[in-house]
């Protein structure tokens, strides 16, 4: 989990925070919220209780998508597939 934080913030970075982009992963659990924590915002609202949490919300032109992987044959390490 902490290598999907890590390398989903590297993006960020080398992306320069744009949010015009296209990510793609495997099905990998971590991914989705590692992309949160790194794009999402906190909503602005009206001054409220501090008690209840900001909303955090994700940049509406941030593509996600994920690629299924799916292999028919397994394939020998000394014969090339």
């Amino acid at each position: 989990m902490a290598h999907c934080y890590a390398m989903v913030k590297e993006v960020k970075q080398r992306t320069g925070g744009r949010t015009d982009i296209l990510l793609t992963s495997d099905e990998h659990a971590s991914y989705k919220p590692a992309i949160e924590s790194a794009y999402a915002a906190e909503e602005q609202r009206p001054q409220q209780r501090s008690s209840k949490k900001a909303k955090r919300t994700m940049p509406k032109n941030l593509c996600y998508a994920t690629v299924r992987k799916e292999r028919s044959n397994a394939c020998h390490v000394r014969r090339p597939c």
